[in-house]
């Protein structure tokens, strides 16, 4: 969390400048305006995000500074330049607060349409406020609360809850509200609307660059200043809606504001930033090589927040395993749930998903008290800090990191193979029992990464993996004769060495062949038995060894006397 303290001061009639607004009063134009005041840097501090949790509004009292913690269910309390930090536990989530005196406040909790007033000194909630619907925007004036009920009226209550009467809102969209010198001042997502305390619309204010109006604060001239959360600007208007000024900017380090304050004692703004300065340290987040990834490595916003997303390789079966271990985790918690293998239903990936977040860590914790810090047992409050679970887990992993790299690494690497453009290889990573390896064809090489294509059958895919030479072996059939180490020169023959056969053609099938017969003798089939006696007499000579397989040809053949002698090769 970023807070910045800026000092104003008012700036003379006679300076002019040049700007443009749109103004919706009576009328619409356009014109040269002057801006009502500049601000002075005065001190910025930092909270860090792990105690801040999640701000949604801001207050001061003297040199007491509070802010709504929606996340946590707390109210932070701090002195003026971010030292001692105090909190107070709440039932609730608050949400907008206002100052009712200098011990107390009052503060909104939508979700819960409670209103709870808060002794600062004693630290302790005083009393609630039930409403008739959600509240948003809350300020004090003149001994009665003003409160945002639905975002579409407010309701006039005095500080036990009692209605004294409703105002109308111009807008069925109203977020926050500020209250002083008989008028109320509310804002929606893009317009500032200025109303009487019965409700009559006084002036409307608009600007084309408005995407985010979040919150609203006034000064005692009738100054309204507004912060937009998407263009990371704050606006000052006139009192009468005809004049505004862009005070501070993205430039200026507001980035994400989401809070504003105008204490008129000392007359000092305070303005909350969501997000940690832009000069921060960079930030990169690994993730799976998914379609919806991909968009967010050029995304504008995470480039502002120093974020930078790193797809992972494909082929890198490493490339998040503190995802794959999660959903390892996963897996095995819904195989435990389903035994009967049945399609997956919503009730119990809910129950998986419950066990696993409130399953004991290594330290002691769960996932889920990790990530409210508060006990799942009791539901108090747990003092845990980011920064110290991050050193103890690195220092951890650093102790145990010689172990490890002894029972990973036992193996020397694999060696770097000979592959050049156009080889057939494999990859380490395709090992499996279930189905055959794949084939990728080496379509460029980049020092000790080459880029391949995959083959579907005989079609070359058009997408293109970055592996290391190390993750690949070639294809068997792609390496020569010479450096098979199967290949033996005593398995061919003179005869078979002269038919053409080239050292670096592919060997042919190992086996032994009979040395003094290249092809198998003709098989000779007779219809005489007389024929048998006419052959050849080399052939006779081996009549004994000869295998006769007699056959009947046909039974209607019986009365011809002929008969059919099939006579095969010696074996």
């Amino acid at each position: 969390m970023k807070v910045k303290i800026r000092e104003h001061h008012e700036v003379s009639k006679n300076k002019k400048h040049n700007n443009h607004r749109r103004i919706i009063h009576s009328c619409s134009n356009t014109c040269q305006i002057q801006p009502p005041y500049f601000c002075q840097f005065c001190k910025q501090f930092k909270i860090e995000k792990s105690t801040s949790g999640h701000i949604n509004s801001c207050s001061k009292i003297d040199n007491i500074l509070l802010f709504t913690d929606w996340r946590y269910n707390r109210l932070i309390i701090c002195n003026s330049d971010g030292t001692e930090i105090h909190h107070i536990p709440l039932s609730y989530q608050p949400c907008y607060i206002t100052v009712v005196n200098i011990n107390s406040v009052a503060v909104s909790c939508f979700n819960d349409r409670i209103i709870l007033i808060i002794n600062i000194s004693a630290r302790s909630v005083t009393s609630t406020i039930n409403t008739s619907g959600h509240c948003y925007g809350i300020s004090y004036n003149d001994n009665n609360l003003y409160v945002v009920i639905g975002r579409s009226i407010i309701h006039v209550m005095d500080l036990t809850g009692k209605v004294i009467r409703t105002i109308p809102l111009p807008s069925d969209n109203i977020r926050d509200i500020t209250v002083d010198r008989d008028r109320l001042v509310c804002i929606d997502r893009t317009s500032i609307y200025c109303c009487s305390l019965d409700g009559k619309l006084m002036w409307k204010f608009e600007k084309e660059t408005f995407q985010e109006l979040v919150r609203v604060t006034s000064d005692d001239k009738g100054n309204v200043y507004v912060i937009d959360y998407f263009s990371n600007t704050l606006v000052v208007v006139s009192d009468d809606g005809k004049l505004e000024k862009e005070i501070l900017t993205k430039s200026d380090g507001l980035n994400g504001p989401f809070g504003i304050y105008f204490d008129n004692k000392e007359n000092i703004l305070l303005v909350y930033n969501m997000h940690n300065p832009l000069n921060g340290p960079s930030v990169v987040v690994r993730v799976d090589p998914a379609p919806g990834f991909r968009p967010l490595c050029d995304d504008s916003y995470l480039k502002q927040l120093n974020i930078s997303i790193e797809i992972g390789r494909v082929k890198n079966r490493n490339k998040n395993p503190v995802a794959d271990k999660a959903i390892a985790e996963l897996e095995d918690e819904l195989l435990r749930e389903e035994h009967d293998h049945s399609p997956l239903s919503e009730n119990t990936l809910v129950i998986a998903t419950t066990r696993l977040n409130s399953r004991l860590r290594q330290r002691g914790l769960s996932s889920r008290e990790l990530w409210t810090q508060r006990s799942q047992f009791t539901h108090e409050q747990l003092p845990i800090s980011d920064m110290n679970l991050i050193r103890a887990q690195h220092e951890a992993r650093n102790k145990n990191h010689g172990f490890s790299e002894n029972s990973k690494c036992s193996r020397p690497g694999r060696p770097t193979p000979d592959i050049n453009i156009g080889d057939l290889v494999y990859l380490y990573t395709d090992r499996s029992k279930t189905q055959s390896r794949d084939r990728y064809l080496v379509v460029a090489r980049d020092g000790e990464w080459c880029f391949i294509k995959k083959f579907s059958g005989n079609q070359l895919r058009a997408s293109s993996y970055k592996v290391k030479l190390s993750e690949c072996y070639k294809v068997l059939n792609t390496i020569s004769a010479q450096q098979n180490p199967r290949y033996s020169q005593n398995v061919y023959n003179e005869e078979s060495d002269s038919d053409g056969h080239d050292e670096d053609s592919l060997p042919g099938p190992i086996r032994d062949l009979p040395p003094d017969r290249a092809e198998p003798p003709p098989i000779l089939i007779c219809e005489n038995i007389d024929d048998v006696e006419n052959l050849d007499e080399p052939t006779a000579q081996h009549d004994n060894s000869l295998e006769h397989d007699l056959t009947l040809s046909n039974s209607s053949t019986e009365q011809d006397n002929k008969r059919a002698f099939s006579v095969s090769a010696p074996n």
